[in-house]
């Protein structure tokens, strides 16, 4: 017989060698104490080698015993992560899913996706949780995050849902009060609104000429809210760099006519120098085997960004 027709009784010896006798083994195994011992019997038989010191009091590995543990444990450790991973695919569709979102972004897009979900699933609860700091999964216990930034760390799995498109906007109440075009030249000279936390250099980036320069801002407000902010924008109190996906029902260009201009809520400026988008993830902990309630969000999730562009 080859080893591989060996499977049970290799894992039969791991599981004596851990409970130290074949009475205890016999136990977690629901077998006989003669079947135990007849399996580690057959085992040694099949390499020529004593595994095991048998007396009426003790066990004792011997040297190959010892050696041959190490792998009889792998595979039986396998073995019942293989039982996990089935019990897992098996799964009901109930339980707890905890997400990390960025505010602005959990606020405008998931209300409705889990609503939608729950339509389907009701019986799965979703924990949503509105961060701008990156959270740890592991520490935080979370099991997904959504993530607007090209560095991830290594033992993410990373989804791609969309992009995230950064644009500068007015209202046209602005901009009707001041004469001049808005430039890279002229930005110092308009007033900025910023995010506290984003625009920490008193600055906004754009590209010019292929190359991405920094350009300082005139400021009287900063926020750390990215929805206050473009209220603020809408009330015509400056110009504010905003997440497209908040003014994706408001906005128009701002080179189009006065009378266009004044059926938008929200005007992009300066959008031919405006950066490449940044991806948005949603993000897991790498793990052997997702939970199916938690694979059945992330494909729900990814579904629903493709038919409702932002």
């Amino acid at each position: 017989m080859t080893m591989r027709g060996m499977v049970e009784e290799m894992t039969t010896f791991a599981v004596v060698a851990r409970a130290g006798s074949f009475t205890q083994a016999a136990k977690e195994l629901g077998k006989s104490k003669t079947y135990v011992s007849l399996q580690v019997s057959r085992l040694e038989d099949a390499i020529d080698l004593q595994l095991m010191f048998r007396t009426t009091r003790r066990l004792e590995l011997t040297e190959a015993g010892r050696v041959y543990l190490d792998y009889c444990s792998k595979l039986l450790d396998t073995i019942d992560e293989a039982d996990h991973a089935i019990d897992v695919l098996k799964g009901d569709m109930q339980g707890l899913i905890k997400l990390s979102v960025p505010v602005s972004f959990g606020q405008v897009f998931l209300t409705e996706i889990i609503a939608d979900f729950q339509t389907i699933y009701p019986d799965v609860q979703v924990q949503l949780e509105l961060h701008n700091a990156f959270k740890d999964l592991k520490v935080e216990s979370l099991d997904l995050a959504i993530r607007m930034s090209r560095y991830l760390e290594d033992d993410l799995v990373a989804i791609k849902i969309g992009d995230l498109k950064m644009h500068i906007y007015a209202s046209p109440s602005y901009l009707s009060k001041h004469d001049d075009v808005v430039s890279p030249a002229n930005l110092n000279q308009h007033t900025a609104i910023l995010h506290s936390e984003v625009d920490k250099h008193n600055s906004w980036p754009l590209l010019v000429e292929n190359e991405v320069s920094r350009f300082p801002l005139n400021w009287n407000m900063s926020v750390n809210h990215y929805l206050l902010i473009r209220d603020a924008v809408l009330e015509g109190k400056g110009l504010a760099r905003l997440p497209s996906y908040l003014a994706r029902s408001d906005a128009g260009k701002g080179d189009e006519s006065l009378l266009a201009m004044n059926q938008n809520k929200l005007v992009e400026v300066l959008s031919e120098f405006a950066l490449a988008p940044d991806p948005i993830y949603l993000v897991y902990d790498y793990q052997r085997v997702l939970p199916l309630k938690n694979r059945v969000f992330i494909d729900f999730v990814k579904a629903w960004f493709e038919e409702n562009v932002f």
